[in-house]
């Protein structure tokens, strides 16, 4: 389990570290005091804040180590395994000047772990100027620092210190790199790099493709094509008007992500922008669905700034078979503390075949059409449907693992209102004895000239009843299934009733 500890002033202020888990990573944020954050085994983003805090990221991979303000102490990859990312963002994070040393000390630093100093503009062994790094070892201390000896308007300057001898051994590959656009148009193209990359598009509509590894993609201004790879992406936002659309005006501006992998890791950075989870638009969330005329997934808010701009952005994903019960929220890293019931999350399907899992606390699935396989496990599982195309004969999803002590078929959506013989807007059970499946048929066409039917695993037409369906209209709740006759097609089992 992971673990986050508070000192004992943190106790008395009654602040606390945030843990949000989600599938693929974990988020823990510190307090304004001096947190000690051990991470878990898995991919963590671990973030300070104020205070002189201890992070530790455990024996997970890809982790990413944020200090903060403060003289942290941050522990690498050498003691954990795996690889660490050590993410500095403003100067005063860590620092040196005329007065002394502020800077943060990096424990365990090994061959695969990284700095990401691309918001400093630092990148590279050097003298120390322009954007290089100077490298001097102290062996009284055994301590290596790492200075730019540019120094602001204040007299500070970077530094770094880093636990042991590392004279000779840093290069290009231990460094985020960074890549900046212009205000035109450009195509920032680096899919057969090796080497960690923060690509900025800045003004133009832009095409940026990551590398094979870790990236950073950041669009800015413009209607950007931001093109993922084989290795961790995070698509980064700062402001609303980075990917947007104007109701009023018809200004449209909205980024298209491709080869987006929730499976794999891949997420949206969205906390700069205030946003706190998925919802339905509004207080601050983004409703997330699938677009079929568009053709793609949008995340978007239905609030507008007072320029009367909303973000919308749209997301094409790549590989939705994955046997992992993840979220659409797992794709995302939003402001604050963003836990939520994962109940009444989502994992949005595409119109073809997709394989979805519900997590160990439930969720709710759509599948989007073209016969999906959904699974449920142990948790509230919803199965929802959004349009009458999603499921149909033929091509009818096959739900697993459902649950009619807690579990339900939404269907809301589509006008039913309830179970019946699959005319008039009922749904009607229907058993196939040689598939040991349980039909939920619609009889009348839709306007497709298809008819609306899901399928369950095993024998459901003496447990399914009403309080399963979510439906369009208040209708009462049944204790057993209505009086329309249960069909029975093919040859009966032994045991037809097995649920």
């Amino acid at each position: 389990m992971p673990i986050a500890s508070k000192t004992a002033l943190q106790a008395a202020l009654d602040e606390q570290v945030l843990v949000h888990t989600q599938n693929g990573f974990t988020t823990y944020t510190g307090t304004s005091s001096d947190d000690v954050i051990n991470g878990s085994y898995k991919r963590d983003h671990l973030f300070g804040g104020a205070g002189n805090d201890t992070l530790n990221g455990l024996g997970g991979n890809d982790h990413v180590l944020v200090g903060g303000a403060g003289v942290d102490t941050l522990t690498g990859s050498a003691v954990n395994r795996g690889s660490v990312t050590f993410v500095f963002t403003s100067l005063t994070d860590s620092y040196a000047n005329a007065e002394g040393s502020h800077s943060d000390l990096i424990t365990g630093f090994s061959p695969y772990d990284r700095l990401d100093l691309t918001a400093l503009g630092l990148e590279r062994i050097g003298n120390g100027h322009n954007g290089d790094l100077a490298v001097s070892y102290d062996a009284a201390t055994d301590i290596t620092y790492l200075r730019s000896l540019d120094k602001d308007a204040s007299g500070n300057f970077f530094e770094v210190r880093l636990a042991g001898d590392f004279q000779g051994q840093l290069s290009t590959y231990n460094f985020a790199l960074r890549h900046d656009g212009t205000a035109g148009n450009d195509t920032l193209d680096y899919s057969f790099s090796t080497k960690q990359y923060a690509l900025n598009g800045l003004d133009g509509d832009d095409t940026l493709t990551g590398g094979k590894f870790t990236n950073v993609l950041d669009g800015g201004a413009g209607a950007d094509h931001l093109i993922g790879n084989s290795g961790y992406d995070t698509f980064l936002y700062h402001q609303l008007s980075d990917s947007f659309v104007n109701d009023a005006s018809g200004v449209t501006s909205v980024d298209l992500i491709s080869n987006f992998n929730l499976f794999r890791g891949d997420v949206l950075d969205v906390s700069a922008l205030g946003f706190t989870g998925l919802g339905d638009g509004y207080n601050g969330t983004l409703n997330y669905t699938y677009d079929k005329t568009a053709g793609h997934f949008v995340a978007q808010s239905f609030e507008a700034d007072a320029q009367g701009n909303r973000f919308k952005v749209y997301i094409d994903q790549d590989y939705r078979h994955g046997n992992v019960a993840y979220q659409d929220a797992d794709g995302f890293i939003f402001a604050g503390d963003n836990y939520s019931d994962e109940a009444n999350q989502t994992l949005t399907g595409t119109p073809t075949f997709d394989t979805l899992y519900a997590g160990s606390d439930g969720g709710i699935l759509i599948g989007g059409g073209a016969g999906d396989a959904l699974t449920g496990r142990t948790g509230v599982d919803t199965f929802r449907y959004l349009d009458s195309s999603d499921s149909v004969q033929g091509a009818a999803d096959l739900i697993t693992d459902f649950d009619v002590t807690q579990d339900k078929i939404d269907v809301a959506a589509l006008g039913y209102t309830g179970l019946g013989d699959g005319h008039d807007g009922t749904l009607k059970l229907v058993y196939d004895t040689d598939l040991h499946r349980t039909y939920l048929k619609d009889y009348d066409l839709n306007a497709e000239g298809q008819r609306f039917e899901i399928a369950l695993e095993g024998g459901y037409t003496r447990t399914f009843t009403a309080a399963n369906l979510v439906v369009a209209s208040t209708v009462s709740t049944a204790e057993h299934v209505p009086d329309a006759p249960i069909e029975l097609v093919g040859v009966a089992p032994s045991d037809i009733h097995a649920a």
